[in-house]
């Protein structure tokens, strides 16, 4: 099963809270469960809401934005007023967009994040040689 405690350490007067998080069929569910006081509760809690993912009657509804969406509407416009690299930040976007797809942020998956990490970045140069090609301009 998987559920845990958040936080791991309760403070004086802090109350310890049950948390749940599965996928089914690709989508990943996950919440907390304020009613559940022990493990086991937690546990038979979970179950049912499985149980109903399962079944197709729980489902969470998000309205989740475009993952070019949310970075022409809200991170680049952020980036532009508030850092001064923000010419990186538009450059690499593009990449992330173009690798990642248009679909919604939610459908993003961690097996994703993994094939990113495995797949070499694909250039018709290498990174030492970017002088010798004129990607990089002397300061003379």
């Amino acid at each position: 099963m998987s559920v845990f405690t958040r936080p791991k350490r309760v403070k004086a007067g802090q109350q310890k809270r049950w948390h749940y998080e599965f996928c089914v069929r690709g989508v990943r569910y996950r919440g907390s469960l304020p009613e559940a006081r022990t493990k086991w509760q937690a546990e038979q809690a979970e179950t049912q809401i499985r149980q109903l993912a399962y079944q197709g009657k729980y489902s969470i509804v998000v309205n989740a934005p475009r993952l070019t969406d949310f970075i022409d509407e809200t991170f680049l416009p952020w980036s532009k007023a508030n850092k001064s690299s923000w010419r990186n930040d538009v450059s690499r976007a593009k990449v992330i967009v173009d690798f990642m797809g248009p679909e919604a942020i939610e459908r993003n998956h961690s097996r994703d994040d993994r094939k990113v990490q495995t797949q070499p970045l694909r250039l018709d140069y290498l990174p030492w040689q970017a002088s010798q090609q004129g990607f990089c301009e002397s300061r003379d």
